[in-house]
């Protein structure tokens, strides 16, 4: 699952029924979870848009969009764009990396399995038969 704009509730459902489980914790700083990310945010502001982290200073080839642990380096390296928590921009691309990796990080399995184990599935909505071949 690679989770952009149109799928920004679905990855921070996931986040938040880590919350509710007590495994992540929304004033903690990201790093406790993820320690490479450099942005001195906590999970609240990530979650909110407040943590700076809205573009890459670099150009990217377009498929390290779809190179997860990729994406989520050059994310984790990018110096905020605002102080976290100073200001607020929505991050249309790299929302779904940002909180996905912190889902992954936190219960070991990918937003999409997550998703689908998790929130999908108990719901009834798993349509795995019907979109994936095989």
């Amino acid at each position: 699952m690679q989770p952009y704009s149109v799928t920004k509730p679905f990855v921070a459902v996931c986040a938040l029924r880590l919350v509710e489980r007590g495994e992540l914790e929304l004033d903690a700083a990201v790093q406790r979870y993820w320690p490479e990310f450099t942005a001195r945010a906590t999970v609240r502001q990530l979650l909110a848009h407040q943590a700076g982290v809205v573009a890459l200073d670099a150009p990217a080839a377009t498929d390290l969009f779809y190179d997860w642990d990729g994406m989520c380096s050059l994310l984790a390296a990018q110096p905020p764009a605002w102080e976290p928590g100073a200001a607020h921009g929505e991050s249309a691309l790299f929302y779904g990396h940002l909180v996905g990796e912190l889902v992954r990080r936190v219960d070991g399995r990918s937003v999409g399995r997550f998703l689908r184990d998790e929130v999908c599935g108990p719901l009834g909505l798993d349509f795995r038969d019907r979109a994936e071949p095989g």
